[in-house]
């Protein structure tokens, strides 16, 4: 019989599984005295870096010919480090709910790590306030004039009316704090006072949570990132969406999980067992987010309507199409082949590689999404032959790495706030004998 006992002399905790006694101490549960200071001072000053050098380079853009790309380059490429922080943030938020709702046992024992991402969702508030000041460097419907005449945005102008859209990204942010720190405190206090019924609460919570999660995904997909082209739409964009995000999520806690573990901590608390599943889990979404990418391809194609059509026609053209190919084989078929093998998943190493793999496709998808609206409005132009025409500069990698680093940074902060583990969850003990039968 499994029971957690408490060494009161030395201070420690045993916990007596199937696989013998596993170290609860604080010396297992925690990140050593003087763990990642450096670490966290490190990421945070090298993403405001790459935040200054974005910022720079659209400063001196100049008044010259491509004075206007220049400036939507910088824009471009920030939003696309916005839309991957909050993404990978996002993704570990859903697995959050999704573990309290399902009561996956088997997932105490790390979900404390989602949690700790998950929190920091109040970021997203200063990662996009920046964003109200690109106007239609960003968003070309905000220009009044250049938009007067298009029949398009007349028959979707009471949508986008610039208060009621800054209104509606102020909500879905607002959710996602509430809910991220809603688990994350629910859990903590669980840990300083041991009561049960917090887990009873965190689970209906989760109920509700997850519809709102769901919502407010798939409308900021829309608002965030479909609204960049307004004359596209698609219904299964929120969907491609959270499919993306849950693929970053995962990635993103098997690497912290492999980090900890290579620090000399959790020792017992995750092992191969749990690291099968997560890449379970990783090989799910993979598969999830290829069926939604593919679903909305080819009801574009059959359906043939060009306001549809001419979102994938920019990126079939002028170098966009190899970034496209990249993604199937990349994010898809390649990780798909691998992770069907049971000795990756089971080898922590292996699995944190293609984990960060996958976090890098991860970026070359919102950077797919995002960076071919370059051109779109420039000068008049908007057929999508004419203006998509693969282009790359350093700041699409200072704008990537500004908010990711400095999301990175916090994490490292949250991680050394407090302990590793829920460690009185009432489910620890079903997590800490967990085995795969299959």
């Amino acid at each position: 019989m499994s029971q957690i006992t408490a060494d009161h002399a030395h201070g420690a905790e045993t916990f007596d599984s199937h696989f013998g006694p596993i170290d609860l101490s604080s010396a297992n549960t925690r990140t050593p005295a003087g763990w990642g200071g450096g670490l966290m001072i490190g990421l945070i000053a090298l993403g405001l870096l790459c935040l200054g050098a974005t910022a720079a380079y659209g400063f001196m853009a100049g008044t010259g010919e491509h004075a206007h790309e220049h400036v939507k380059n910088a824009w471009l490429s920030y939003h696309v480090g916005v839309i991957v922080t909050i993404g990978l943030m996002l993704g570990c938020l859903g697995l959050v709910l999704i573990m309290r709702a399902t009561q996956a046992g088997w997932t105490v024992s790390m979900r404390r790590q989602m949690e700790n991402v998950a929190s920091l969702l109040p970021l997203s508030v200063v990662l996009i306030l920046p964003l109200l000041l690109s106007g239609h460097n960003l968003w070309h419907w905000m220009d009044t004039q250049a938009v007067a005449n298009d029949a398009v945005f007349k028959a979707k102008a009471g949508y986008f009316i610039p208060w009621f859209f800054w209104g509606r990204i102020a909500l879905y942010v607002a959710v996602w704090s509430l809910l991220g720190w809603r688990m994350f405190t629910l859990s903590r206090r669980q840990d300083a006072t041991g009561d049960k019924s917090l887990t009873l609460l965190a689970q209906r919570d989760s109920a509700w949570g997850l519809l709102a999660f769901g919502l407010t995904t798939a409308f900021a997909a829309f608002d965030l990132s479909m609204s960049l082209d307004y004359h596209w739409f698609s219904t299964m964009f929120g969907v491609y969406f959270f499919a993306g995000n849950m693929v970053g999520g995962t990635a993103l806690v098997i690497l912290i999980l492999c980090v900890l573990r290579g620090v000399g901590v959790m020792k017992g608390l995750v092992t191969s067992e749990h690291f099968h599943d997560l890449g379970k889990l990783l090989l799910a979404f993979t598969i999830f987010w290829a069926y939604i990418g593919f679903s909305q391809y080819f009801l574009i194609w059959y359906a043939n309507i060009p306001e549809e059509t001419a979102w994938m026609v920019a990126r079939a053209h002028g170098g966009w199409e190899n970034v496209g190919k990249l993604m199937m084989f990349g994010h898809f078929i390649v990780p798909f082949v691998i992770l069907l093998f049971r000795k990756v998943k089971t080898t922590p190493s292996l699995l944190a590689i293609l984990a960060l793999w996958q976090i890098a496709m991860c970026c070359v998808d919102v950077f797919w999404q995002v960076r071919p609206v370059l051109m779109i409005g420039h000068g008049g132009e908007t057929d999508p032959v004419a203006v998509s025409h693969f282009t790359f500069a350093w700041v699409d990698i200072t704008g990537l790495l500004g908010p990711l680093l400095l999301m990175l940074g916090l994490v490292v902060w949250r991680i050394k706030s407090g302990p590793l583990v829920a460690l009185k969850d009432p489910r620890l003990a079903e997590a800490l004998n967990h085995k795969n039968y299959v």
